[in-house]
């Protein structure tokens, strides 16, 4: 397992990764439309802002960010 600073090329499979995650563990507690205002923050572009403004690392394994 590797701890490391988030590169911009980590920008889409993080999204990707808290996408997935947001819809496993909140659909069923809150409504379609909160849902899908927050996949259309967590896009890459936004991953990337936060990244700039924040300390991002990624956590990977096997060249998967977990």
């Amino acid at each position: 397992m590797l701890i490391r600073k988030f590169a911009e090329t980590d920008a889409k499979e993080v999204s990707d990764l808290i996408i997935r995650t947001l819809m496993i563990s909140n659909t069923k507690d809150y409504p379609a439309e909160m849902m899908l205002e927050l996949t259309r923050r967590m896009q890459p572009e936004d991953i990337l802002e936060r990244a700039r403004r924040t300390h991002f690392y990624v956590v990977e394994e096997n060249n998967v960010i977990l």
